[in-house]
């Protein structure tokens, strides 16, 4: 679950997750993205397990017009201190345009009855 800042509301999808190479420990997953079945590569580049996660994503556009590539930060409260924040960012892939996310004025969402998977 996430808040679309340009839609003003919470949103969620139901994905799939699995390993790339089966039975390895690394980050690197493949997921399928809802309804429409799409493949992409999910890689986890760097987490401290406690405050954030770095993470790539790729996957091939509808009818092989190239490649779109996302990566975020992703972290368990709305701002990480600047420490954190400087070595999260620091495993972004080079090359990449980036842009803040400023999260701070999203609504306070309630969690209760919503499905956590493992």
């Amino acid at each position: 679950m996430y808040y679309n800042t340009t839609r003003g509301s919470y949103m969620s999808s139901r994905n799939t997750m699995k390993r790339e190479t089966p039975g390895s420990t690394d980050g690197k997953l493949l997921v399928v993205l809802g309804s429409q079945q799409l493949l992409a590569k999910y890689y986890v580049l760097k987490t401290d397990y406690d405050n954030y996660a770095t993470v790539w994503m790729c996957r091939t556009k509808p009818a092989g017009e190239g490649d779109i590539e996302v990566a975020v930060v992703l972290s368990r409260q709305r701002t990480l201190s600047e420490p954190l924040l400087t070595e999260a960012n620091a495993a972004l892939p080079p090359g990449l345009t980036y842009r803040d996310a400023n999260q701070s004025d999203c609504p306070e969402h309630d969690h209760e009855g919503h499905e956590h998977h493992q």
